[in-house]
């Protein structure tokens, strides 16, 4: 059986994903920085499976709920002169669940093979960063306080996964909402918050 060691500087993402990877029935286990990786590959275990899933710089949906707890004061917009229909950048959000599961399918797939694959996960759909904003604010009836900034550097205006192999080899596509990622995000960081 794999074991699924999980790398991700946010706390609520890794325990989220590691949870659902629990109850499908494999092992997981969450580590915030490469120090811990390197220890837990010294000895190494072909059965052990790297999700890294860190993001190296500025993560929508981590800050907007560092704002609707009061983490953050204002939530930046990197952006708005894009060639969007909004201006803000498009980007391709994703649930922590479909991340797993698409995970789980491609570990079970693997052992079906030999080789290796390459499969992107995500919802296939660009929404808008102002999109997701507003998505955020109806689902959880608050206020998010925005800025823009200007733009990131090396960022496009659309980017969204082609999930075609992930649904033609693995039978996968992402099943929840961005609804769905909005409360349910919002609600673990509230969670998240009463525990600390």
């Amino acid at each position: 059986m794999y074991r699924i060691l999980i790398v991700e500087d946010d706390l609520v993402i890794a325990k989220s994903i590691k949870n659902h990877i629990i109850s499908w029935g494999y092992e997981a286990e969450c580590v915030s920085d490469f120090k811990n990786v390197i220890s837990k590959f010294i000895s190494y275990d072909p059965q052990l499976v790297l999700l890294d899933i860190s993001l190296p710089f500025y993560n929508g949906m981590p800050n907007l709920c560092n704002v609707a707890i009061g983490k953050q004061s204002i939530f930046n917009i990197c952006g708005d002169d894009f060639d969007t229909p909004d201006g803000s950048g498009m980007r391709d959000y994703i649930h922590v669940s479909d991340i797993a599961d698409g995970h789980i399918k491609a570990m079970e797939f693997l052992e079906k093979i030999k080789g290796t694959r390459v499969y992107n996960l995500g919802s296939g759909k660009p929404i808008s960063v102002i999109q997701l904003v507003k998505s955020f604010e109806t689902v959880n009836k608050i206020k998010i306080p925005t800025q823009v900034t200007k733009r990131r550097d090396g960022d496009v205006a659309i980017s969204y996964a082609d999930i075609s192999l992930a649904s033609s080899e693995l039978g996968w596509i992402a099943k929840k909402s961005i609804q769905d990622m909005c409360a349910d995000s919002y609600r673990a960081a509230l969670q998240a918050c009463k525990a600390d």
